[in-house]
């Protein structure tokens, strides 16, 4: 096993044993519309930029259960998303699986881009794309604000920006 696959599923570990909740979720588009089939909410404190793309700690909850490749179920997951900005691209490197919306119940379930498995491939795909398009938005305004700084840790001022840019994506 590679070092970069350690860290990986050493991070994807520690992620998955972390508390899912924070203190700063922001629903992507606004607040969940009732008729709405998934929540997508991005955790502002995580909203990361560097030179060419970010990352922030997705939190994606459905109406309904989901099956795992694996062969369980389950209604939210917990995911570290990374984007890049100059492609226009986004991929999830790690994910933790709750029994109930917005990561509450038993964690059922863990993924890392560093294991064996690796990711399931329709994760990604799995979430809306008007939300997909809101997270690139909101991180890569982040990172034209960070040209040049190579700083993980939003200011004040770009968790304003990004917060407006998630809203007027959608």
């Amino acid at each position: 096993m590679s070092a970069g696959a350690a860290r990986a599923g050493l991070v994807a570990a520690l992620l998955a044993a972390a508390p899912s909740w924070a203190v700063q979720w922001f629903a992507v588009g606004g607040p969940r519309d009732p008729a709405a089939r998934t929540l997508v909410e991005v955790d502002l404190d995580t909203l990361g930029a560097r030179r060419s793309g970010g990352g922030a700690v997705i939190r994606v909850s459905y109406a309904g259960a989901q099956a795992h490749e694996r062969g369980f179920r389950y209604r939210s997951f917990v995911g570290n998303a990374q984007f890049d900005c100059q492609h226009r691209t986004a991929a999830l490197t790690s994910a933790a699986y709750y029994t109930l919306e917005q990561a509450r119940g038993d964690r059922v379930g863990a993924d890392s881009a560093g294991s064996a498995a690796g990711m399931p491939p329709g994760l990604l795909g799995s979430i809306p794309p008007a939300d997909r398009q809101a997270l690139w938005r909101a991180t890569c305004a982040a990172t034209a604000g960070a040209a040049g700084e190579g700083s993980l840790e939003p200011s004040p001022d770009r968790r304003r920006r990004a917060r407006r840019d998630v809203s007027s994506a959608s």
